[in-house]
């Protein structure tokens, strides 16, 4: 991945170096672990972890959402607009599970109980909110809300006018902290 950005040659190499060999001790109340290799992640509080943590996320851009993919660090914010409230909920679930298996396969994880999702309308329907939860479908049976899938159940919802327009302005905005392995 790094020669994609033109790290190479012994700048690679001491790059390469930086991740070899790590490991680690948790010390809790005086007690240390067992040390442990860490094969995954980049050293937090490190000077170079958010570099290195951005060049690695940055490929999630490149997903065909139907939404809008909003990057800052490690939050990611999706815009999704839709005609129906059917529509826009199928694509947010969609774009969601799309993040969730693009993270999965890069060593990341998405943590659903802190997902957040907020609703822009000029005619919110709290009842379809209520009945209808963003989810992380880990399982087979698609977007069946009968699955035990985790779901954010968390939503917020602001009344839109706009003025001059017959347009139904509607979306979900899905917001979410990325977590390192």
């Amino acid at each position: 991945m790094l020669p994609e950005y033109g790290i190479e040659g012994v700048e690679l190499e001491w790059t390469r170096s930086y991740f070899r060999n790590r490991r680690q001790v948790v010390s809790i109340g005086g007690q240390d672990s067992t040390e442990l290799p860490i094969d995954y992640g980049v050293i937090q509080g490190g000077t170079l972890a958010a570099i290195f943590f951005l060049l690695f996320i940055n490929k999630i851009s490149n997903l065909s959402l139907n939404g809008k993919l909003y990057l800052f660090a490690d939050d990611t914010a999706v815009l999704c607009e839709a005609e129906s409230w059917t529509d826009l909920y199928s694509k947010a679930n969609k774009d969601m599970n799309m993040i969730f298996q693009w993270l999965c396969g890069h060593s990341l994880s998405l943590n659903v109980q802190k997902t957040k999702y907020m609703v822009l309308s000029n005619s919110p329907s709290r009842r379809f909110l209520d009945e209808h939860h963003i989810g992380i479908h880990v399982c087979d049976n698609g977007m069946d809300n009968s699955c035990g899938c985790p779901r954010s159940k968390e939503y917020h919802t602001f009344d839109i006018w706009a003025y001059g327009s017959t347009r139904i302005l509607s979306g979900i905005s899905t917001f979410t902290r990325l977590h390192r392995d």
